[in-house]
């Protein structure tokens, strides 16, 4: 089985040196057979920066202007000939294990074709399994013949166009079950990312999110809060 996976970046510089730098430490890259980073017209130094992350990585990096995450992606699942193909963004954080549990899950389930990997709260004992849902996940591990049989999402307002067709074409999608430490940075509710959170809005980088996460929900967040807190100390 062969696996590419996909790191999406526009701007949020900040973001993209955590997020990346994370998903470095905690992939299991024996799983990966091609590593692709997009970069989707950033103007803010996250374009120069990811490409030399990729030189010393011997990655590709793809420099685009759709103008659409959801548009790179199709660029991306277009191009992947991997029975499976996962997309991560760069405000979004990937816990030690996160490729072995969801591909595992993959892996058992052969009538999945999309699994969503961002945390939603679902108990569950172990081992992994996941919970169908009707719609598509901004994060996922996907099938990759599912995009090879003809139309791919169309995008509608820069953000959408995903969930219209997964239930067009009848896409078994899910999200893994228990839910995995897959969190957000831009729901985070303390500084410095909050702070940025609300630099990167008002220069129209991402949408205004909400909800944001609670202070009771650190569990989400525990795996990497002491490298936060060493570097606050």
């Amino acid at each position: 089985m062969t696996t590419d996976l996909m790191f999406l970046a526009k701007n949020r510089l900040r973001f993209t040196q955590e997020s990346f730098s994370w998903l470095r430490r905690n992939t299991n890259w024996d799983l990966i057979d091609n590593f692709v980073v997009y970069d989707d017209g950033s103007t803010d130094g996250t374009a120069e920066w990811l490409w030399e992350q990729t030189t010393k990585l011997n990655a590709t990096f793809r420099q685009t202007n759709f103008g659409s995450g959801l548009q790179a992606g199709n660029d991306f699942v277009a191009r992947s000939k991997a029975d499976f193909v996962a997309k991560l963004d760069n405000d979004a954080m990937y816990p030690p294990n996160w490729l072995d549990m969801s591909l595992g899950v993959m892996q058992s389930h052969p009538e999945l074709q999309m699994l969503g990997l961002e945390w939603m709260g679902a108990p569950g004992d172990l081992p992994y399994t996941y919970y169908e849902i009707a719609d598509a996940d901004g994060l996922w591990i996907a099938r990759g013949d599912i995009f090879h049989k003809g139309n791919l999402p169309v995008v509608t307002d820069v953000y959408f166009g995903m969930h219209p067709w997964v239930s067009n074409n009848g896409i078994k999608s899910g999200r893994i079950k228990p839910s995995i430490p897959v969190f957000l940075l831009d729901r985070l509710p303390m500084d410095p990312w909050r702070s940025l959170s609300k630099e990167y809005t008002s220069k129209g980088w991402q949408r205004d999110v909400f909800p944001l996460y609670s202070a009771d929900m650190s569990h989400l967040w525990d795996w990497c809060q002491w490298k936060w807190k060493a570097e606050n100390a």
